[in-house]
Protein backbone atom coordinates (compact mmCIF):
# COMPACT_ATOMS: atom_id res chain seq x y z
CA UNK A 1 0.00 0.00 0.00
CA UNK A 2 3.05 2.51 0.51
CA UNK A 3 5.10 4.02 -2.14
CA UNK A 4 8.61 4.72 -1.16
CA UNK A 5 10.03 6.00 -4.29
CA UNK A 6 8.80 7.74 -7.27
CA UNK A 7 10.11 6.33 -10.94
CA UNK A 8 10.58 8.69 -14.25
CA UNK A 9 10.94 7.60 -17.63
CA UNK A 10 12.42 9.64 -20.56
CA UNK A 11 9.49 8.10 -22.79
CA UNK A 12 9.82 10.87 -25.62
CA UNK A 13 11.96 13.82 -27.03
CA UNK A 14 13.14 15.94 -29.72
CA UNK A 15 13.37 14.41 -33.05
CA UNK A 16 15.67 15.35 -35.49
CA UNK A 17 14.21 15.29 -39.19
CA UNK A 18 17.53 14.60 -41.25
CA UNK A 19 15.76 15.01 -44.91
CA UNK A 20 14.43 18.06 -43.79
CA UNK A 21 17.29 19.37 -42.19
CA UNK A 22 19.13 18.39 -45.73
CA UNK A 23 16.66 20.15 -47.85
CA UNK A 24 17.53 23.01 -45.41
CA UNK A 25 20.75 23.43 -46.34
CA UNK A 26 20.29 22.95 -50.20
CA UNK A 27 17.63 25.75 -49.97
CA UNK A 28 19.96 27.96 -48.19
CA UNK A 29 23.45 26.61 -50.62
CA UNK A 30 24.66 25.28 -47.90
CA UNK A 31 25.35 22.01 -49.66
CA UNK A 32 28.27 23.17 -51.51
CA UNK A 33 29.93 24.62 -48.63
CA UNK A 34 31.10 20.84 -47.85
CA UNK A 35 33.46 21.29 -51.11
CA UNK A 36 35.60 23.95 -49.40
CA UNK A 37 35.82 22.99 -45.49
CA UNK A 38 34.18 20.05 -44.05
CA UNK A 39 35.24 21.25 -40.56
CA UNK A 40 32.92 23.32 -39.19
CA UNK A 41 29.44 23.36 -37.36
CA UNK A 42 27.44 23.24 -39.66
CA UNK A 43 29.07 20.40 -41.11
CA UNK A 44 29.70 18.56 -38.07
CA UNK A 45 25.94 19.05 -37.64
CA UNK A 46 25.42 17.47 -40.31
CA UNK A 47 27.84 14.53 -40.15
CA UNK A 48 26.70 13.61 -36.69
CA UNK A 49 23.08 13.88 -37.96
CA UNK A 50 21.83 9.76 -37.18
CA UNK A 51 23.56 9.98 -34.11
CA UNK A 52 21.25 10.42 -30.68
CA UNK A 53 21.79 13.70 -29.43
CA UNK A 54 18.65 15.51 -31.40
CA UNK A 55 18.08 17.77 -27.64
CA UNK A 56 21.59 18.86 -27.94
CA UNK A 57 22.09 19.38 -31.86
CA UNK A 58 18.34 21.35 -31.98
CA UNK A 59 20.15 23.95 -29.43
CA UNK A 60 23.42 24.20 -31.42
CA UNK A 61 21.14 24.80 -34.79
CA UNK A 62 18.67 27.75 -32.90
CA UNK A 63 21.54 29.82 -31.21
CA UNK A 64 23.69 29.14 -34.94
CA UNK A 65 20.49 30.16 -37.10
CA UNK A 66 20.19 33.43 -35.12
CA UNK A 67 23.56 34.77 -36.13
CA UNK A 68 24.29 32.93 -39.23
CA UNK A 69 27.01 31.15 -37.31
CA UNK A 70 27.77 28.62 -39.22
CA UNK A 71 31.41 29.19 -40.58
CA UNK A 72 33.17 28.81 -37.60
CA UNK A 73 32.64 28.31 -33.53
CA UNK A 74 33.06 26.19 -30.31
CA UNK A 75 32.09 22.45 -31.03
CA UNK A 76 28.69 21.75 -29.39
CA UNK A 77 29.16 20.96 -25.43
CA UNK A 78 31.25 24.02 -25.37
CA UNK A 79 28.79 26.23 -27.53
CA UNK A 80 25.45 25.65 -24.97
CA UNK A 81 27.92 25.70 -22.58
CA UNK A 82 28.16 29.81 -23.67
CA UNK A 83 24.81 30.14 -24.51
CA UNK A 84 23.82 29.23 -20.96
CA UNK A 85 27.02 30.95 -19.88
CA UNK A 86 24.97 34.45 -21.64
CA UNK A 87 21.81 33.47 -20.52
CA UNK A 88 20.00 33.09 -24.14
CA UNK A 89 17.37 30.97 -22.39
CA UNK A 90 15.17 31.20 -25.64
CA UNK A 91 17.36 28.85 -27.26
CA UNK A 92 16.89 26.24 -24.52
CA UNK A 93 13.22 26.25 -25.24
CA UNK A 94 12.93 24.52 -28.83
CA UNK A 95 14.48 21.01 -26.89
CA UNK A 96 11.95 19.02 -25.00
CA UNK A 97 11.66 15.54 -23.09
CA UNK A 98 8.59 14.19 -22.44
CA UNK A 99 8.56 12.37 -18.74
CA UNK A 100 6.39 9.60 -17.42
CA UNK A 101 5.87 9.97 -13.85
CA UNK A 102 4.63 8.06 -10.98
CA UNK A 103 4.91 7.09 -7.19
CA UNK A 104 4.60 10.55 -6.84
CA UNK A 105 2.11 12.47 -4.16
CA UNK A 106 -1.08 13.90 -5.07
CA UNK A 107 0.42 17.03 -2.73
CA UNK A 108 3.66 17.31 -5.35
CA UNK A 109 1.05 17.10 -7.94
CA UNK A 110 0.11 20.89 -6.67
CA UNK A 111 3.10 21.81 -6.21
CA UNK A 112 4.12 21.10 -9.73
CA UNK A 113 0.98 22.99 -11.30
CA UNK A 114 2.29 26.01 -9.87
CA UNK A 115 5.11 25.20 -12.68
CA UNK A 116 3.07 26.32 -16.13
CA UNK A 117 5.36 28.27 -18.40
CA UNK A 118 7.38 25.90 -20.99
CA UNK A 119 5.24 22.80 -19.79
CA UNK A 120 2.10 20.48 -20.68
CA UNK A 121 0.92 18.42 -18.19
CA UNK A 122 -1.64 15.42 -18.21
CA UNK A 123 -2.65 13.74 -15.28
CA UNK A 124 -4.33 10.78 -14.00
CA UNK A 125 -7.82 11.18 -13.79
CA UNK A 126 -9.48 9.88 -10.35
CA UNK A 127 -12.82 9.78 -12.00
CA UNK A 128 -11.99 7.04 -14.49
CA UNK A 129 -9.73 5.27 -12.57
CA UNK A 130 -10.82 3.28 -9.63
CA UNK A 131 -8.76 4.06 -6.64
CA UNK A 132 -9.70 0.99 -4.58
CA UNK A 133 -6.48 0.09 -5.22
CA UNK A 134 -4.54 3.01 -4.76
CA UNK A 135 -1.75 3.32 -2.79
CA UNK A 136 0.33 6.67 -0.79
CA UNK A 137 3.25 8.08 -0.81
CA UNK A 138 5.74 8.33 2.21
CA UNK A 139 6.43 11.37 2.67
CA UNK A 140 10.62 11.50 2.47
CA UNK A 141 10.95 12.76 5.95
CA UNK A 142 8.93 10.01 7.98
CA UNK A 143 11.32 7.49 5.65
CA UNK A 144 14.21 9.30 7.12
CA UNK A 145 12.70 8.80 10.27
CA UNK A 146 12.20 5.27 9.94
CA UNK A 147 15.75 4.15 8.99
CA UNK A 148 16.96 4.14 12.42
CA UNK A 149 17.49 7.86 12.44
CA UNK A 150 15.58 8.85 15.48
CA UNK A 151 13.62 5.75 16.46
CA UNK A 152 10.66 6.66 15.18
CA UNK A 153 8.73 3.97 13.88
CA UNK A 154 5.69 4.02 15.14
CA UNK A 155 4.92 7.46 13.15
CA UNK A 156 5.49 5.29 9.92
CA UNK A 157 2.95 3.35 11.65
CA UNK A 158 0.51 5.75 12.66
CA UNK A 159 0.62 7.21 8.80
CA UNK A 160 0.19 3.36 7.33
CA UNK A 161 -3.08 2.63 9.36
CA UNK A 162 -4.72 6.53 8.68
CA UNK A 163 -4.22 6.12 4.51
CA UNK A 164 -5.92 2.19 5.18
CA UNK A 165 -8.67 4.26 7.18
CA UNK A 166 -8.97 6.61 3.95
CA UNK A 167 -8.79 3.94 1.57
CA UNK A 168 -11.59 2.09 3.33
CA UNK A 169 -13.91 4.90 3.21
CA UNK A 170 -13.01 5.56 -0.72
CA UNK A 171 -14.53 2.06 -0.90
CA UNK A 172 -17.73 2.74 1.50
CA UNK A 173 -18.51 5.73 0.01
CA UNK A 174 -17.96 4.38 -3.72
CA UNK A 175 -20.02 1.28 -3.22
CA UNK A 176 -23.20 3.34 -1.23
CA UNK A 177 -23.21 6.42 -3.76
CA UNK A 178 -23.23 3.66 -6.38
CA UNK A 179 -26.12 1.42 -4.96
CA UNK A 180 -28.26 4.48 -4.39
CA UNK A 181 -27.62 5.75 -8.34
CA UNK A 182 -28.34 2.28 -9.85
CA UNK A 183 -31.49 2.06 -7.92
CA UNK A 184 -32.78 5.88 -9.00
CA UNK A 185 -31.22 5.00 -13.13
CA UNK A 186 -30.47 1.45 -13.61
CA UNK A 187 -29.68 1.64 -17.10
CA UNK A 188 -27.00 0.34 -18.87
CA UNK A 189 -26.63 3.14 -21.35
CA UNK A 190 -26.00 5.34 -17.96
CA UNK A 191 -23.53 2.95 -15.92
CA UNK A 192 -20.43 4.60 -16.94
CA UNK A 193 -21.54 8.32 -16.03
CA UNK A 194 -22.67 6.46 -12.51
CA UNK A 195 -19.35 5.41 -12.22
CA UNK A 196 -17.38 8.29 -12.66
CA UNK A 197 -20.12 10.10 -10.35
CA UNK A 198 -19.53 7.35 -7.51
CA UNK A 199 -15.67 7.96 -7.64
CA UNK A 200 -15.22 11.75 -7.63
CA UNK A 201 -17.72 11.86 -4.36
CA UNK A 202 -15.59 8.93 -2.90
CA UNK A 203 -12.42 10.61 -3.75
CA UNK A 204 -13.34 13.14 -1.31
CA UNK A 205 -11.53 10.83 1.70
CA UNK A 206 -8.37 10.12 -0.15
CA UNK A 207 -5.48 12.21 1.58
CA UNK A 208 -2.91 13.95 -0.18
CA UNK A 209 -0.38 11.24 0.17
CA UNK A 210 -2.68 8.95 -2.35
CA UNK A 211 -0.41 8.71 -5.45
CA UNK A 212 -0.70 9.65 -8.62
CA UNK A 213 0.70 9.57 -12.51
CA UNK A 214 1.22 11.85 -15.22
CA UNK A 215 3.13 12.48 -18.21
CA UNK A 216 5.23 16.34 -17.71
CA UNK A 217 6.72 17.69 -20.91
CA UNK A 218 9.09 20.36 -20.33
CA UNK A 219 11.74 22.63 -22.50
CA UNK A 220 15.29 22.31 -21.08
CA UNK A 221 15.15 26.27 -20.33
CA UNK A 222 12.25 25.15 -17.70
CA UNK A 223 13.25 22.08 -16.72
CA UNK A 224 16.57 23.80 -15.66
CA UNK A 225 15.01 26.56 -13.83
CA UNK A 226 12.66 23.71 -12.23
CA UNK A 227 15.89 21.56 -11.30
CA UNK A 228 17.78 24.78 -9.39
CA UNK A 229 14.15 26.18 -7.64
CA UNK A 230 13.08 22.91 -6.87
CA UNK A 231 16.14 21.00 -6.21
CA UNK A 232 17.48 23.79 -3.45
CA UNK A 233 17.43 23.24 0.18
CA UNK A 234 14.73 24.93 1.01
CA UNK A 235 11.85 23.30 -1.33
CA UNK A 236 9.40 20.33 -0.33
CA UNK A 237 11.39 17.36 0.13
CA UNK A 238 9.31 15.39 -1.87
CA UNK A 239 9.40 18.14 -4.94
CA UNK A 240 13.54 18.20 -4.37
CA UNK A 241 13.57 14.30 -4.42
CA UNK A 242 11.68 14.67 -7.81
CA UNK A 243 13.95 17.38 -9.08
CA UNK A 244 17.58 15.26 -8.06
CA UNK A 245 15.71 12.39 -10.00
CA UNK A 246 15.24 14.99 -12.83
CA UNK A 247 18.91 15.43 -12.79
CA UNK A 248 20.18 12.40 -12.68
CA UNK A 249 18.32 11.08 -15.79
CA UNK A 250 19.12 14.64 -17.86
CA UNK A 251 22.55 14.33 -17.49
CA UNK A 252 22.12 10.86 -19.63
CA UNK A 253 19.60 12.55 -21.92
CA UNK A 254 21.33 15.98 -22.63
CA UNK A 255 24.78 16.10 -20.53
CA UNK A 256 26.12 19.55 -22.32
CA UNK A 257 22.88 21.05 -21.03
CA UNK A 258 23.32 20.45 -17.06
CA UNK A 259 26.89 20.01 -17.10
CA UNK A 260 27.43 23.00 -14.70
CA UNK A 261 24.57 20.95 -13.13
CA UNK A 262 25.32 18.67 -9.90
CA UNK A 263 24.22 17.01 -6.40
CA UNK A 264 25.35 17.15 -2.79
CA UNK A 265 24.48 15.70 0.78
CA UNK A 266 24.01 18.00 2.86
CA UNK A 267 22.99 17.90 7.12
CA UNK A 268 19.74 18.54 7.29
CA UNK A 269 18.66 17.57 4.64
CA UNK A 270 16.80 14.25 5.60
CA UNK A 271 18.28 12.42 3.44
CA UNK A 272 17.57 14.02 0.16
CA UNK A 273 20.26 15.61 -1.71
CA UNK A 274 20.00 19.36 -2.75
CA UNK A 275 21.05 20.64 -6.50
Amino acid sequence: MLVWYPTIHAIGQTRWNKDEFESWMTHNYHDEHFEHDTDTPLSRLWEDVSSDDAIERMIEFGGRHCYRAWEQGRDRPDYIKNIIDMEHGSVLEHSTINWAIQGVSRSLSLELARHRVGVALSQESQRYVDAKDIEFVVPPLLSWLNNGQLGKSELLDDFAAQCENARDGYIGLQSAVMDRLVKRGPSTKSRTMQKKRANEAARAHLPNACETRFLWTTNMRILRHFIWLRGGSGADLEIRRLAVLLLDKAHEVAPAVFADMTTKHVDGGYGVPIV
